[in-house]
């Protein structure tokens, strides 16, 4: 296991990151597992180099997102819940 950290743009980070994945053997691993941050132009970017990897969303920012997500159903729900009263 190994990972590699850029401050960049992602069209300088890429070339790390396959760089990364070639000194580790990941274009003959029978599995491929990738964590990543969630920003937009990853996945497409890995699913193109690696198209069979699983693709794991990191935890912090899981956690980010599904406070996000509950924030918005809750709210919601608040919505609904205020319409039926009436």
């Amino acid at each position: 296991m190994d990972h590699v950290g850029f401050i960049g743009s992602g069209e300088e980070f890429f070339p790390h990151f396959l760089a990364l994945a070639k000194r580790n053997g990941c274009y003959t691993c029978s599995e491929v597992v990738i964590i990543v941050d969630g920003a937009t132009w990853v996945c497409p970017q890995i699913k193109n180099h690696f198209p069979f990897a699983a693709i794991i969303l990191d935890k912090s920012h899981a956690k980010e997102n599904a406070w996000k997500f509950a924030k918005v159903t809750h709210r919601k729900q608040e919505l609904i819940d205020k319409q039926v009263q009436q």
